[in-house]
């Protein structure tokens, strides 16, 4: 299902563009009693598996894998909520219930290593649920990397795996992430602008400080537009000395221009780690869980010609050096790049107007005349260091904002 990891990133990272990341640290908060008050919706079906034994969870984390892995993850942890009823193989709630479900996104580990699994309980929405939310009603997924940055592909597989396993209400599927997966949260929403009841960020935003003047906003195009029906819930510390402030201020700054409704919780004198006390708590997440999306499905947006895009390319690096690409589209509408000289292979979500996320970047392509890519570069703090370059038509792509 997953495009293979990932070139990317080690180049972006040789070329000094990836600021700070490694401070994101995955620590979570201190938690309150979780409110009772959101039940869970009575369907009239649920999917039932082979009843072998009945038993009532005061509220548990069981660790699930995916039959393939996906860019080399398999794993994710799940919080079964207190009163859930199992019924051996397939996990069916015997109740006749379907419960809302909160996919989140983690920190990194302090050392920038993947995150392990003792780890990941530890971290954010999971913290609080072992610390005083044990109550919290609803299914938390939360999919645990095998490298640095959140994998969009990866949360896919994750969400559709659950949502085969559980009893899962696909009217709130909502998103939650902190530090990188507060980073995360903004990328995977737009590769699946119209699958998560609601959205809460916290201590993350978009990356670096591009984002200060008013050309940062078109450089995203209208891709954002797409989340209109989806509200925010941003939550960030002014003191917060691993990831400023002004990130998570650009991407409140961001949606708003483009409609989407935020409340932005910018909490006075609050560092990185005290965020998370005023993100996943009883009120918040109550919150969170409440947001029922209409007609909510897991598709991606449509590459805009993608036909004139599909093909063999000749490149030359920065540095002069020879590469071939192969460029396809696949039946997810994921673009597709094969990288022939270093055996990679990436995929791409559009988020509209040739604009890209993939593994929690943004990207901008720039194409000719013809229609076909110029260029692709990362939307970072070197405006449009150049990815991609196309020898013939190099000139064209350039440096700065492309109009």
């Amino acid at each position: 299902m997953s495009a293979c990891k990932k070139s990317f990133p080690a180049i972006l990272a040789s070329l000094g563009l990836i600021v700070s990341l490694a401070a994101l640290s995955g620590c979570g908060g201190n938690g309150e009693s979780a409110s009772t008050s959101n039940q869970p919706t009575t369907a009239a079906e649920v999917r039932t598996a082979e009843r072998i034994a009945t038993v009532e969870s005061p509220g548990e984390f069981v660790v699930q894998s995916l039959a393939l892995p996906v860019g080399g993850a398999s794993q994710y942890l799940v919080y079964l909520p207190k009163g859930f009823r199992t019924s051996g193989p397939g996990m069916s709630d015997m109740r006749g219930r379907l419960w809302p479900m909160v996919v989140y996104l983690h920190g990194s580990s302090p050392d920038g290593s993947p995150k392990t699994m003792e780890q990941l309980r530890g971290d954010g929405i999971n913290y609080y649920i072992e610390h005083g939310g044990q109550d919290f009603p609803a299914i938390v997924v939360s999919p645990l990397e095998a490298s640095y940055f959140h994998d969009e592909a990866f949360v896919d597989a994750v969400i559709r795996d659950a949502q085969a396993k559980y009893p899962v209400d696909r009217s709130r599927v909502s998103l939650a992430g902190f530090s990188l997966g507060g980073l995360g949260a903004y990328p995977v929403a737009l590769a699946f602008p119209h699958r998560f009841s609601a959205v809460l960020a916290a201590g993350g935003g978009f990356t670096d400080d591009l984002f200060f003047g008013p050309q940062a906003i078109t450089e995203y195009g209208n891709g954002l537009r797409h989340l209109q029906n989806t509200p925010f819930h941003v939550v960030h510390g002014d003191a917060d000395m691993n990831v400023p402030v002004a990130v998570a201020d650009n991407a409140v700054k961001a949606l708003r221009n483009a409609e989407v409704t935020v409340t932005y919780d910018r909490m006075p004198g609050v560092d990185h780690l005290g965020s998370t006390n005023y993100a996943f708590n009883a009120e918040s997440l109550g919150a969170l869980i409440k947001q029922r999306g209409e007609r909510l499905d897991d598709e991606t947006n449509h590459i805009h010609h993608a036909d004139r895009l599909v093909g063999r390319y000749e490149f030359a690096s920065t540095s002069g050096s020879p590469q071939v690409l192969h460029l396809s589209v696949d039946t997810q509408g994921r673009l597709i790049v094969e990288n022939e000289t270093f055996a990679t292979t990436t995929a791409y979500y559009p988020i509209g107007d040739d604009r890209y996320v993939s593994n929690s970047m943004f990207y901008r392509m720039v194409r000719n005349a013809d229609g076909r890519m110029s260029c692709m570069y990362w939307i970072g703090t070197f405006w449009g260091a150049p990815i991609y370059t196309d020898a013939e038509h190099a000139a064209t792509c350039g440096y700065g904002p492309q109009n």
